[in-house]
């Protein structure tokens, strides 16, 4: 297939597009004429009204937008801020049999249309193989900083088609003709092809990361272990409570609840620093002191924070249908935490203790934060010291390194054991101090 150079509709744009910088763009028509080799390459800025949108422009078979789901909650905000601030970033497309073909720009190529908007177009001009126009599509692709999971989508078309035509050798050329990871990549075909019920559990599996992904494969490996063995009403069952039981809407409302609790927490104790600064300067300046306010912070749940959530929900439904191995309490309280290379469960209960979250702990927290809730259960329980307070302490365990983690169990242990009316220590300033006394 050839790219041809014989677009004649639309109308030149007076000034350059918006969006990315002069130098990317630069870079990024650098970049394609080094595809194009020795190969006239021409670049050419243009504008299509609605109508002409509408019969002339298509996406590009090569576009890996098409290869991922596209929200459509995420294309009316993108919409509307093109009805208020206009198209920043021009779509890139090739013509080829008079058609206007995108490489890159399927969103907004629809969020102009939906907005009845007219479109604009970075053309490339050239005469381009289907290697080229597929490798363009590539380049344009990561510019701008695609997901991992619409990466993947990319990499396994790629090497499907490679397939289907012979031209594929193995994953290791792939890689290096692309100067890609192969560690990355082979990550990412697997991600591809998870099972839907554990990408869908996610309220926008483009917003999990790599990181993720490593331990979804776990979750994969559970579940096809359970199915060799004969056991797939229990993948069926877990399968069942990911789609029925995980509600992002709820997780999302409490979420916030606790957020907007932390921030007029954070709110109070900011203000009695910041009154107490102003008493004392008051003092000193012999004067009355005024009443002062501190900001106050807005609660933020963001996409992160909501799919470790979901993911602490996998684990705990792995648990609940015995797709991990239960481990008995024992009186050596290190026996009791989950071997690394198995899924975390959500929570240990200890001794019938306090519950102490164990989810995304280096294996040394874990062993602190079970002598935690050694040292709770351990304790009078008609200590001063509630469980609720060793539970928020124990989950502080996350924030500090090792040595910090150890002088935070040694506190919270003398504090059980001696009945203190203390609370725990809020941060590691605090924590130190205490330690000192």
């Amino acid at each position: 297939m050839t790219a041809h150079n014989t677009a004649q509709s639309g109308t030149r744009r007076g000034p350059r597009t918006q969006g990315r910088s002069d130098n990317s763009r630069h870079q990024m028509e650098g970049e394609i004429r080094n595809i194009a080799g020795k190969r006239k390459v021409r670049f050419r800025d243009i504008t299509l009204s609605p109508d002409e949108v509408k019969v002339n422009v298509s996406i590009s078979k090569y576009n890996p937008r098409i290869l991922t789901s596209v929200n459509d909650r995420h294309v009316f905000q993108l919409s509307e801020n093109i009805k208020r601030n206009g198209q920043l970033m021009p779509v890139w497309a090739y013509m080829s049999e008079g058609k206007y073909l995108i490489l890159d720009g399927s969103r907004r190529k629809r969020a102009t249309t939906d907005a009845n908007l007219p479109l604009n177009i970075k053309l490339i001009e050239g005469d381009f193989t289907e290697k080229d126009l597929r490798r363009i599509a590539h380049a344009l692709a990561m510019s701008e900083g695609m997901s991992f999971i619409e990466l993947a989508a990319i990499w396994y078309k790629e090497i499907e088609d490679l397939k289907a035509e012979g031209k594929f050798e193995s994953i290791s050329e792939y890689c290096k003709e692309r100067k890609l990871s192969k560690g990355v990549v082979s990550e990412a075909l697997r991600a591809h092809v998870l099972p839907e019920s554990l990408k869908n559990a996610f309220p926008r599996i483009t917003t999990v990361g790599r990181a993720r992904f490593v331990e979804l494969f776990k979750v994969a490996d559970l579940m096809q272990k359970a199915i060799d063995n004969g056991e797939i009403y229990k993948v069926r069952k877990f399968e069942d409570n990911l789609l029925t039981e995980i509600d992002i809407e709820e997780i999302t409302y409490e979420l916030e609840s606790k957020e907007r609790e932390k921030c007029r927490a954070d709110y109070q104790k900011r203000l009695i620093k910041a009154q107490r600064a102003e008493n004392a300067l008051a003092k000193q300046e012999n004067r009355e002191p005024i009443a002062v306010d501190v900001e106050h912070r807005a609660p933020e749940v963001n996409d992160n924070v909501v799919n470790t959530e979901v993911m602490r929900l996998i684990h705990h439904f792995l648990v609940k249908n015995d797709l991990v191995p239960h481990k008995k309490a024992s009186n050596d309280a290190v026996s009791t935490i989950v071997d690394s290379s198995e899924p975390r469960a959500t929570s240990t209960k200890i001794k019938g203790g306090v519950r102490v979250d164990l989810v995304n702990l280096g294996k040394q927290k874990e062993k602190f934060a079970v002598e935690v809730n050694e040292a709770i259960v351990n304790a009078n329980t008609k200590g001063r010291l509630t469980y609720a307070q060793v539970d928020e302490a124990a989950s502080k365990l996350k924030e500090l390194d090792s040595s910090e983690a150890q002088m935070l169990m040694s506190i919270i242990n003398s504090l059980a054991t001696k009945k203190s009316s203390k609370n725990p220590p809020d941060n590691v300033s605090e924590l130190q101090l205490e330690q000192a006394s």
